[in-house]
């Protein structure tokens, strides 16, 4: 039972972990077109 938890430790650790990136990602930034480019001024390349 003891090496199933320690096992599991790790998982659960990188889970929260990524849950909680993908929750400030979303709270972050607005929702929008994810492909939006942004625009050059005219005449300089």
């Amino acid at each position: 039972m003891i090496v199933v938890a320690l096992l599991l430790l790790p998982v659960l650790s990188l889970l929260l972990y990524g849950l909680d990136r993908v929750e400030d990602h979303w709270v972050t930034r607005p929702p929008g077109p994810r492909h939006a480019r942004r625009r050059r001024p005219a005449g300089r390349h």
